[in-house]
């Protein structure tokens, strides 16, 4: 049993070696998700997540948003436009930023103790 375990531990850490790094795999991943990847991509990708917890686990978010999204896609369609500001209100507001931006530029008065 040994010797199994100890083999199998000598192909992951050849494998870690010699697969790319999770930077690299992440767009990958997300590719993956939009279009057929290229059969040498396919294997890289799938011997990184033999051995990459993290980016397994980035693989099921992704595959978890990506169904959300296009389970709840006609509800986002539903959803009504955010109203629209009036002029006054606009004018309220870029008053008061102008405000605030100027009391934050002016030097504050030295004190001499």
């Amino acid at each position: 049993m040994k010797a199994v375990n100890g083999l199998k531990t000598t192909i992951v850490i050849w494998l870690a070696r010699r697969s790319p790094v999770c930077q690299d795999i992440a767009p990958l991943i997300s590719r993956s998700l939009d279009m057929r990847l290229s059969w040498r991509q396919r294997v890289t990708l799938r011997l990184h997540l033999a051995i990459c917890q993290a980016c397994t686990r980035y693989l099921a978010q992704l595959n978890f948003l990506h169904e959300t999204m296009q389970t709840n896609a006609k509800k986002f369609d539903e959803i009504p436009d955010p109203p629209i500001l009036s002029s006054a209100a606009r004018a309220r507001i870029q008053q008061k930023l102008a405000a605030h931006n100027e009391a934050a530029i002016k030097p504050k008065p030295h004190t001499q103790s």
